[in-house]
């Protein structure tokens, strides 16, 4: 991105949050240089980023009827799921109220029946346990600092594990260090 323009800013007992636009993509960011999220704007249902392309890769061995994403973000993940899987039923967990509204408000979220999002705290929402076991479950859990080193213990994967279909996937986030 060369020129970006700054359409939110605000912080949170977490941290910083930005949205940039250079008229072509538009970023969520919560440090300066680093991209939580980015989309097109043109087409905001195709991923941006080749890690939460990865993360759709289940979609070849599985058409799921219900996923659940952990860590929202500029809900890039929930959108190409949305286009993608025709009737699917979505749940988002985000930590931070003001990412979800800045979501909902700069990154064309799409809303309906088949949607719900929940301010949460996803390690404890997945110990609680999901109302309905999913097909699919997505973590993209980050901060300021990078990965939440919780996705990594072996009770977080459990807990997991416990939420999905017997024939259900899992799709972990777990990059650690950008060099």
């Amino acid at each position: 991105m060369t020129t970006s323009n700054i359409l939110y800013s605000c912080n949170d007992e977490y941290g910083n949050i930005h949205v940039l636009d250079d008229g072509q993509y538009r970023i969520l960011s919560f440090a300066k240089g680093d991209e939580q999220s980015k989309q097109k704007l043109s087409t905001p249902f195709v991923l941006q980023h080749e890690y939460t392309q990865a993360m759709m890769l289940p979609l070849l061995f599985c058409s799921p009827k219900r996923a659940c994403i952990l860590g929202l973000g500029g809900g890039t993940l929930l959108s190409a799921l949305h286009h993608t899987v025709p009737a699917i039923h979505l749940t988002a967990v985000e930590l931070r109220q003001e990412v979800m509204d800045a979501a909902q408000m700069y990154f064309k979220l799409p809303t309906g029946k088949r949607i719900n999002l929940d301010v949460a705290n996803a390690i404890d929402y997945m110990a609680e346990g999901l109302p309905k076991k999913v097909d699919l479950l997505m973590t993209d859990l980050y901060n300021t600092q990078g990965m939440d080193r919780s996705v990594l213990q072996a009770s977080f994967i459990e807990n997991c594990a416990k939420n999905i279909k017997e024939d259900g996937w899992l799709a972990l986030n777990c990059w650690i260090d950008q060099k």
